[in-house]
């Protein structure tokens, strides 16, 4: 079970991100568009120096919550900033470094309605990610905690430690019952888009955002 946990880690730690960007969060791709959403850039509301006053002067005061608890790692609480809370198909959910002073932005997980710099969004297929990529992308087993999330630092088109912001994506199936063996695309495992397993239980993106850089300089408190 650690052999996936440290991948995971590595990803973090090749660019000093928040372990926080890897919360557990719900399916989206159920609403998620028929055709390519807009993409969003690294500035602005969605670059590196966004701040809470940032998000609630372009999004309105009335459609933000400056700081909530926006999902949980194995139980603890991440306490965030969100963006049209009651509106799945908008929802912007904002991470922080620093989550109780709300500043230095770790992750931003985007709604199907926007896709990431690179063009990745909920609701794509496997394949499509792997065109994106122009090579197979690897990922995490289903069906455990960490399942599904995929490993763009492994090589390929969309993985680019010099831009302002990395994409982070993970993958779910939408075939409920497969009637095929699904061992080995199950657990502590990694899987690559390419594996006909994939497409026969239907992987499509989940959940697709931002991961920002460690703010240099910025010590997190001990507990």
């Amino acid at each position: 079970m650690l052999t996936r946990l440290t991948i995971s880690t590595l990803i973090i730690s090749s660019l000093a991100l928040s372990p926080v960007a890897f919360a557990k969060t719900k399916d989206k791709s159920a609403t998620a568009p028929h055709t390519a959403p807009e993409r969003v850039q690294c500035e602005g509301v969605f670059g590196p120096d966004v701040t809470v006053d940032m998000i609630i002067s372009h999004f309105g005061a009335e459609n933000v919550e400056a700081r909530i608890e926006v999902d949980s790692v194995e139980g603890v609480p991440v306490f965030g900033t969100l963006v049209y809370g009651d509106d799945p198909d908008r929802k912007i959910a904002f991470q922080w470094f620093d989550e109780a002073n709300t500043r230095f932005v770790s992750y931003v997980d985007l709604p199907p309605t926007l896709a990431t710099p690179e063009g990745l969004y909920v609701g794509q297929t496997a394949a499509e990610v792997a065109a994106l990529n122009g090579e197979p992308v690897s990922f995490a087993g289903f069906w455990w905690d960490y399942g599904g999330y995929v490993f763009l630092h492994e090589g390929g088109k969309l993985w680019n430690t010099e831009a302002p912001c990395v994409p982070m994506i993970r993958f779910a199936p939408t075939v409920e019952e497969p009637d095929v063996d699904v061992t080995t695309i199950s657990g502590d495992v990694t899987v690559t888009s390419d594996d006909p397993l994939v497409a026969k239980v239907g992987v499509k993106v989940q959940t697709a955002g931002m991961g920002y850089q460690y703010p240099e300089g910025y010590e997190k408190a001990s507990p």
